[in-house]
């Protein structure tokens, strides 16, 4: 549907072999990236690196991924 998108952390998918082939498989415009931490306190690097992780994987600079990622987390959220 619409609203389906594919969320990936460091603190969780890093921990799997397939996370990178996963993140090539999901369609660009679903990708998002979290932290998944219940503190904020180390929220931005944990977010910095999923999206250095997913540019990596698919081929863009940190800043496609940065902008992608954050293109969909606002309509994902409805802020367009």
């Amino acid at each position: 549907g619409p609203r389906f998108y594919f969320g990936f952390s460091s603190a969780v998918n890093l921990r799997s072999p397939k996370t990178e082939d996963v993140v090539r498989a999901v369609p660009a415009d679903r990708l998002l990236v979290e932290s998944d931490l219940v503190s904020p306190e180390k929220a931005d690097a944990e977010l910095r690196e999923m999206v250095a992780f997913v540019a990596r994987a698919r081929g863009w600079t940190v800043e496609e991924a940065a902008r992608i990622t954050r293109e969909n987390a606002r309509r994902f959220y409805g802020v367009e």
